[in-house]
């Protein structure tokens, strides 16, 4: 039996909030292989701005959780990222068996920071 893997992809920018999220995904990813055997790959996109005006506008860090955007401009909390991790996988899990989708419209529970999927959610209801 192989092994369970999933991708990080952290985009970070020169900031501190950019460096709590690494911090974040590296205990993260400690977490989950010691307790539960998921290997978590951190994969890093340093962006080289220097410019605080653009490198706002860019809302970095941005955590992608196997290519799905999860967190925009804030680092989550550990048990914040660990759901978003957890999520991906009861998702593939789920596509290998060939369980209807409609199971997967639940959203997982976030604290201050907002999954961009709920955002994109947010402002379709609002048009």
């Amino acid at each position: 039996m192989s092994a369970m893997q999933v991708e990080v992809l952290v985009i970070l920018g020169f900031n501190e909030e950019s460096d709590r999220a690494l911090e974040t995904a590296w205990r993260v990813a400690e977490k989950l292989r010691k307790e539960y055997g998921i290997w978590v790959i951190v994969k890093v996109d340093q962006l080289w701005i220097y410019d605080p005006i653009r490198l706002s506008e860019l809302k970095v860090p941005q955590i992608y959780v196997n290519g799905k955007l999860f967190f925009v401009g804030k680092a989550p909390r550990d048990n914040d990222l660990v759901n978003a991790i957890m999520s991906m996988l009861w998702k593939s899990d789920l596509d290998a068996l060939s369980i209807p989708t409609a199971i997967m419209n639940k959203e997982p529970v976030f604290s201050d920071a907002i999954p961009v999927s709920i955002i994109h959610e947010q402002q379709a209801l609002a048009v």
